[in-house]
């Protein structure tokens, strides 16, 4: 399983070891947090540069970032997330449509998760 989606599973089962609350907007956060980081970690380590001290230059690097790996991995399950509520087709995100069908940011929590084993039932194949 792609080593992504074990830390989501970490985060799973002790998400207050992360989060602030057991909230599906603060993973959201957290998440694109963690994906903006490991973005300035990789550019620093293929360039040799600093990433803020050069973002101009940065935001025109051509290598393909772990950010946009992120989203590819993610692109599916907004997708699933979209058809499994019968959005049809939408500009938010899975996270998005989750909170809004929820009745509380804790249950939103749990139904991503529930959705995302679903997802990965579905989808073997994910690296």
């Amino acid at each position: 399983m792609n080593s992504f989606y074990t830390f989501l599973q970490k985060i799973r089962e002790r998400p207050r070891l992360y989060l602030r609350n057991k909230s599906l907007a603060q993973l959201d956060a957290f998440l694109c947090g963690y994906a903006f980081g490991d973005v300035a970690a990789r550019w620093e380590k293929a360039t040799g540069l600093d990433f803020f001290e050069n973002f101009d230059l940065q935001c025109s690097y051509s290598e393909p970032s772990s950010f946009s790996d992120w989203c590819d991995l993610t692109r599916g399950f907004d997708e699933f997330v979209h058809s499994f509520y019968n959005y049809g087709i939408s500009t938010l995100s899975g996270g998005c449509i989750i909170i809004r069908e929820s009745s509380s940011e804790e249950e939103a929590f749990d139904q991503y998760f529930e959705l995302l084993d679903e997802f990965l039932k579905q989808n073997q194949d994910i690296p």
